[in-house]
């Protein structure tokens, strides 16, 4: 019977003991847990932290291309219109390797008129295609605004007019440069070279949204057919007409510092 009361007597005892080296032991795992984990987070935001980059130009002056020799100048460069229907830049040696995130920027500065004859404030508007020719690394961009940002300032002189300066900045990825190589075409519509007088006009194109629709909104009486894909498009190059002019087509990347 002794037996019996000391094990009524011991057992509250040992059951206190055991739920505090419970919670003891709970306690010392959590608080270990706890700073493995932020010491790993810690590490983790100093090593994003130390990853620093610029932006860098990695590519200029592509070979240039076009649809048919309609027309080369070699003192203008390239001027594509009537039935030319597109024009090629070849980027090649392009090394992605050093580059920080997914991203490429296309940066394009090329002339644009209607007909040369004070057409100097005049958006104009392609389809970009990459890799025209590499299927699955291929894609396209719609309905690509070349933005007139100063107008008047002319790209070429031709006579009493010119083309002018029209600017876009394209993100891309850097996946589509292919062993070192990528090729951006521009699509445009062919024309007839009948599109009303753009003297004194300011012709902004938009993209616009409506009922959930994306479309162009482009002013009328400006470009032929009301079209701004029929602009003339401007090249300049060396006088052979096969390497685009410095800052014309540049690909940038976010370099690794």
């Amino acid at each position: 019977m002794k037996i019996l009361k000391n094990q009524k007597g011991i057992a509250p005892a040992v059951i206190i003991l055991i739920i505090l080296l419970v919670v003891i032991t709970a306690g010392v795992g959590g608080y270990f847990v706890y700073n493995i984990y932020w010491q790993k987070q810690t590490v983790q935001e100093q090593g994003k932290a130390e990853i620093k980059s610029v932006f860098t130009k990695i590519a200029d002056q592509p070979e240039v291309t076009s649809f048919n020799d309609k027309d080369f100048f070699s003192e203008y460069g390239w001027w594509i219109r009537d039935d030319n229907e597109w024009v090629q830049f070849t980027f090649s040696n392009v090394d992605t390797s050093n580059l920080v995130g997914d991203d490429l920027t296309l940066k394009l500065k090329l002339g644009v008129t209607n007909k040369r004859n004070g057409d100097e404030n005049l958006d104009g508007v392609v389809d970009v295609m990459l890799n025209p020719e590499i299927g699955q690394k291929s894609i396209n961009y719609i309905n690509v605004i070349l933005e007139n940002k100063n107008q008047g300032q002319k790209a070429v002189a031709m006579g009493s007019g010119g083309t002018y300066w029209a600017y876009r900045d394209l993100k891309i990825k850097k996946s589509f440069v292919v062993d070192g190589k990528l090729i951006v075409r521009l699509y445009r519509t062919k024309d007839t070279n009948s599109a009303p007088s753009a003297v004194g006009k300011v012709a902004k194109v938009e993209i616009v949204t409506e009922n959930e629709i994306t479309e162009l909104k482009v002013p009328e009486g400006v470009y032929e057919n009301d079209d701004p894909k029929t602009v003339h498009i401007n090249i300049p190059t060396d006088s052979t007409g096969g390497i685009a002019q410095e800052g014309i087509a540049v690909l940038f990347g976010n370099k690794k510092q």
